[in-house]
């Protein structure tokens, strides 16, 4: 059975604030709601200073403040009623794990939630595309969809379910064949209708839903015998995927790779950040931006609305080279784009030597710098909570180097743009990377990979852990 280990509530409290280390508050008094809270553990909250809660006893209604332990209390606009408050349980022995098994970051989504039920696409080290299905204290059951005759990470599937209940998935090697999947059965994962869609050279595909039974797919395209231009794809389904339009292209730069597209589904518009890569030079580039209202058929730039994003009216947010995105949300009327910066040594090792975690902010106009990520084989980045996008994650290197830590930002949007850190939590091993917010109606419901070898996308060995749900 799984133990959820992150509890959120809200609640009124009545408390007096004393000052402490730096900017921390501390209270010496608060009421909070009846439970069983059992575990405390050490984390370092801003700047080094700490904030304790140590409520072991099922309806007690006193929190002892004393020094040491794991909580921070926050308060919005200084107010300090309805405050957020957060218990950790790191008894990784607790945690849920699928041995063997890695999805990736640009594949999205790799997980469907349906009411209590958790469907998780991945590949695991030796090529075969699986599918989990996890009902909540019931049972975990793994369905090999495919396999293919070579190991590599990009073959990790793309997962939806369609009106009809059907698990849909979209696939494929790097650069290779795109491949769908129906299962037979309604919510049942036991077996699955396995077809070609398009036999160019796909990568990354992701796929959406939409009322009516449609679904809009994407992946990167490349051309044989041209390995400077790659564009970015979209089909379609009106049938729930069981048949699919042709392809056309979304973004298309002229001699560049359109690479590291980032897209996401927001209250019903379609999100796409992207850089590029001009073989040139190798270097990856720039960060980009478009939306869609329409279910992908047109696309915002700097010159109004088109159905081609190209290179000379796509929206650039950022111009660097070496950056990757890893998310996008909405707050507060903003639009927030999370992307790493890192020192490459070379394509599969490019971040042993540095990786920086920003936000932009696409009405400010300006990214923030929020912290150093976690420095493991393969690029990693900062994630938004997807229930709560307030809250963000992302993994940074312990002092020790032996573990990683898991890092809670808060986002504070109002009159101006404020990120602040709210604490690191241990986590156990050197390479958790590719973290994901799982949709569970709470914070801190996330999924992640823990690597035991990753020497490039078709060398590896991984775990997914998934806590919270």
């Amino acid at each position: 059975m799984l133990i959820r280990f992150f509890i959120f509530f809200t609640f009124t409290i009545s408390l007096s604030l004393i000052n402490a280390c730096d900017s921390v508050d501390q209270a010496n008094y608060l009421n909070v709601p009846s439970g069983v809270y059992e575990h405390c553990i050490d984390v370092t909250v801003d700047h080094g200073s700490y904030v304790v809660v140590n409520n072991k006893t099922e309806q007690s209604r006193n929190v002892e403040i004393c020094e040491n332990s794991n909580v921070k209390i926050y308060n919005s606009n200084d107010r300090v009623t309805q405050e957020r408050f957060y218990f950790f349980d790191v008894n990784m022995s607790n945690k849920s794990v699928i041995k063997d098994a890695m999805t990736l970051w640009y594949n999205n989504p790799s997980f469907y939630s349906d009411g209590a039920t958790l469907y998780i696409g991945f590949v695991d080290s030796v090529g075969n595309v699986k599918i989990a299905k996890y009902d909540e204290g019931k049972s975990l059951e793994i369905v090999n969809v495919h396999s293919f005759n070579s190991s590599d990470d990009h073959s990790a599937p793309v997962i939806t379910i369609n009106e009809s209940g059907q698990i849909v998935l979209l696939f494929s090697h790097h650069s290779s064949s795109l491949y769908y999947a129906v299962s037979n059965r309604a919510h049942n994962i036991d077996s699955f209708n396995v077809r070609i869609l398009d036999s160019g050279y796909i990568t990354y595909p992701s796929i959406f839903k939409f009322p009516n039974n449609e679904l809009v797919g994407f992946f990167r395209k490349g051309f044989s015998g041209d390995y400077s231009k790659g564009e970015y794809h979209k089909i379609k389904s009106y049938d729930g995927g069981l048949t699919w339009s042709s392809s056309s292209p979304v973004i298309a730069f002229d001699k560049k790779f359109i690479t590291y597209v980032l897209p996401r589904l927001i209250d019903g518009k379609i999100y796409l950040a992207f850089s590029q890569l001009d073989r040139t030079d190798s270097i990856y580039k720039d960060v980009y931006l478009t939306i869609s209202d329409d279910r992908g058929d047109s696309w915002s730039t700097k010159n109004g609305t088109n159905i081609l994003v190209d290179e000379d009216n796509a929206l650039l947010l950022v111009k660097q080279e070496n950056l990757r995105v890893s998310d996008i949300t909405t707050n507060f009327g903003k639009t927030l784009i999370a992307y790493s910066h890192f020192e490459y040594d070379n394509e599969f090792s490019c971040c042993l030597k540095g990786n920086e975690i920003f936000i932009h902010v696409l009405e400010d106009a300006r990214s923030y710098f929020i912290g150093k990520g976690i420095i493991n084989y393969y690029s990693d980045g900062l994630v938004f909570d997807s229930n709560y996008p307030s809250l963000s994650y992302y993994f940074a290197n312990e002092t020790s180097g032996l573990n990683s830590k898991l890092i809670l930002v808060e986002n504070v949007l109002g009159k101006s743009t404020n990120f602040r850190t709210l604490v690191g939590l241990p986590i156990n091993g050197v390479n958790n990377m590719r973290i994901t917010s799982l949709p569970n109606n709470m914070p801190l419901a996330l999924m992640w990979l823990t690597a035991s070898k990753y020497e490039s996308y078709n060398k590896f060995y991984s775990d997914i852990i998934f806590s919270g749900y």
